[in-house]
């Protein structure tokens, strides 16, 4: 099952699921649509601590900490 797929029935048992798509595929539509297939952020491998730091802080709707 790929992420999209998993995200559907995710939401489905539960909508206010958070969730973060990763790919190593930059191009791929959904990072750059991530928010219309319901994740929360998107991360393009490979990532710093640092931005899957902020990742993590938007997915749960807290402002990314600019000076981690």
């Amino acid at each position: 099952m790929g992420g999209v797929d998993c995200i559907r029935e995710l939401l489905e048992i539960d909508p206010q699921v958070k969730a973060i798509v990763m790919s190593g595929y930059a191009e791929e539509g959904v990072l750059a649509e991530y928010v219309s297939y319901g994740f929360k952020a998107a991360l393009p491998k490979p990532f710093t601590v640092e931005e899957i730091s902020a990742a993590l802080q938007t997915s749960i709707g807290k402002e990314p900490d600019r000076y981690a």
